[in-house]
């Protein structure tokens, strides 16, 4: 039986437009059928296995509320089923943002590498020696090619060796594609000169808190190309200042700061959302966090 990708999207007043792949699937193999509705440039995108097949500007003015249920290998339009699929499904997964091109192409290669669309994947991270590792995707599971750059930070008077495991080589930072469980070893060793080093920073950087979502505390780690006065915030989602903590004369190179969780009243944070920012007189990089009581 021949068939044809079709996507049609229509809001409440009717409005809206077809999308569909000119190639047929005839073939009986597997396919990944892939549909999107982004709003942020007001367009709708087709794929199959991971390739754009067709795409259509649509700028809807009703709303998406459903007067029937939601068609999955099938089109009710006018609750008449006009289209309609006659095979299996396997992995079917909705989104509450729209996937790019390349979240597309990497949950492709993961069916076709035999991994469904909620696979996740470990990574752990041995430590031997004085220092730490940010991560600066820190979560409690991976999917299919995630990938997650690894930064190692000696602390004073200890020098990073290097990865071994599920990462080789001494490059720092370094990126690891999540495609396993994955372990990875970072080794320091002491130096006899009680220096030390760091990788060289040389834009202002704020790393991910770690961990996150965090409870009581967390770190964050950032670097500085120059030494410079720093203010540290913390906000709510609604916007509003809950911390602040500012530092004078902070040398050029990688910091670590510890936020106990606490507001500038020393009550502990509720569960939510909030954000975080480091400013210098110059700069400022902000990022995002969870609390979870």
């Amino acid at each position: 039986m021949t068939g044809y990708a079709l996507f049609n999207l229509r809001d409440t007043s009717g409005a809206g437009d077809f999308l569909i792949d000119s190639k047929p699937i005839n073939n009986n193999q597997w396919h990944q059928l892939v549909a999107v509705r982004d709003e942020n440039v007001n367009m709708n995108r087709l794929y199959v296995d991971g390739v754009k097949v067709d795409s259509v500007f649509f700028d809807y003015t009703a709303g998406f509320e459903a007067a029937t249920t939601l068609g999955i290998g099938y089109m009710a339009y006018n609750a008449t089923p006009s289209y309609f699929y006659d095979g299996l499904l396997d992995d079917v997964a909705l989104y509450d943002r729209a996937l790019s091109d390349g979240e597309i192409q990497a949950h492709y290669a993961a069916g076709q590498a035999g991994h469904g669309y909620c696979d996740q994947f470990i990574l752990t991270q041995i430590t031997v020696g004085n220092g730490n590792v940010v991560k600066s995707l820190d979560k409690p599971s991976y999917f299919y090619s995630d990938s997650v750059i690894v930064t190692a930070m000696p602390d004073q008077g200890w020098l990073f060796d290097g990865w071994s495991g599920g990462l080789t080589g001494s490059q720092n930072p370094d990126t690891i594609v999540m495609v396993s469980d994955t372990t990875v070893t970072c080794t320091f060793s002491e130096d006899p000169t009680g220096v030390g080093d760091t990788p060289s920073v040389k834009v202002l950087t704020l790393l991910q808190n770690t961990p996150n979502p965090f409870n009581q505390g967390t770190f964050f780690s950032y670097g500085l190309p120059q030494g410079t006065d720093v203010t540290f915030g913390v906000y709510d989602i609604a916007g509003r200042r809950v911390f602040e903590k500012r530092l004078s004369n902070v040398p050029a190179g990688w910091h670590r700061f510890y936020f106990d969780g606490k507001d500038l009243n020393g009550r502990s944070l509720a569960t939510g959302v909030y954000f975080y920012r480091l400013k210098t007189p110059r700069e400022m990089r902000a990022g995002k966090m969870v609390v979870i009581k």
